[in-house]
C-alpha cells in the first residue's frame, strides 16, 4: 500500500510547544492533528511522520465484503456454553 501525503503547519503554540498540522491525501480525508515539538534529538519530519493518519488512512483504503439485495445466510447462536475459567495466580505482598 502506498498512500502519499502533504502536510501544512497551520497555527503554532511556542509557550505550549506543539502546533497543528493539516494532512492531506489525494482521495483520502483531511486530517488536522496537534503535534509536539521534536525534540532535541529528532528531526520535524520524523514528528511529522510519527503523527501521520496513515493508520486510518489504510483503513479506509480497505476492500470491504459486497452487500447484495437478496443474499441470505444460516447463523447458529449457542447460549449453553460455559465460558473457562481463567487460572488464578497468587501475588504475594512483601513489606
Amino acid at each position: 500500500m502506498n498512500i502519499t501525503y502533504t502536510y501544512r503547519v497551520i497555527s503554532v503554540n511556542k509557550d505550549s510547544r506543539c502546533a497543528e498540522v493539516l494532512y492531506e491525501s489525494e482521495s483520502l480525508p483531511t486530517h488536522r492533528v496537534s503535534i509536539r515539538f521534536p525534540f532535541k534529538n529528532e528531526s520535524l519530519q520524523q514528528v511529522i511522520e510519527q503523527h501521520a493518519p496513515i493508520y486510518q488512512w489504510s483503513l479506509l483504503l480497505e476492500t470491504l465484503p459486497i452487500i447484495e439485495e437478496g443474499m441470505t445466510g444460516s447463523i447458529t447462536y449457542n447460549d449453553e456454553v460455559v465460558p473457562q475459567k481463567a487460572p488464578v495466580t497468587k501475588v504475594e505482598v512483601i513489606g
